[in-house]
């Protein structure tokens, strides 16, 4: 719901404003999850089992992708939290007075603010379950490995902002 919600926001956004940088957001979320999800998911597959370990497994749920691997919350997940944590952001005024870099380490900030709500609570409550036999997923904090804290919920959100702001956000409010 939160995912076609958020699509909804961000059609109508680039209706009534002009701005499709909602929008943009709410699409690159999702190539962003199609990016990254596949090779942690099937990493012999890419090639780089070598470098990359399988570090997580979910649960099984009613509607699931990639062979089973990837639930659809995952990918509702992505484009929801990421237009909700933008959208904070920028309706405080935070680009508009700090600039593009600040507001994306801010949107950043939001983004992981709500993810490790959702990346403490998921393991608990048996969604998914964390290879302890992965070195790169440690440390960690609490029950969540440093690299999902970084990687997943402050780096990814962050650099998309950041590219958006300057790609697309920039030429509207410059024109």
């Amino acid at each position: 719901g939160g995912a076609i919600y958020a699509l909804a926001h961000a059609v109508r956004r680039w209706r009534r404003v002009g701005d499709p940088t909602v929008f943009a957001l709410w699409c690159a979320s999702v190539i962003y999850l199609l990016i990254i999800e596949p090779p942690i998911y099937f990493p012999n597959v890419f090639g780089i089992q070598n470098q990359i370990e399988e570090p997580f497994v979910h649960n099984i749920f009613t509607v699931q992708f990639l062979y089973g691997r990837l639930p659809l919350y995952i990918v509702a997940l992505y484009p929801a939290m990421a237009v909700l944590a933008y959208e904070i952001v920028r309706s405080l005024g935070v680009f508009q007075r700090r600039g593009a870099f600040f507001g994306a380490v801010c949107v950043g900030f939001v983004h992981h603010c709500f993810y490790e709500v959702f990346d403490q609570l998921g393991p608990q409550l048996r969604w998914w379950l964390w290879n302890p036999n992965v070195k790169a997923l440690r440390p960690t904090i609490a029950a969540v490995p440093m690299a999902s804290i970084t990687l997943f919920a402050t780096f990814g959100p962050f650099v998309l902002t950041l590219l958006l702001r300057w790609f697309i956000a920039g030429k509207v409010d410059r024109g």
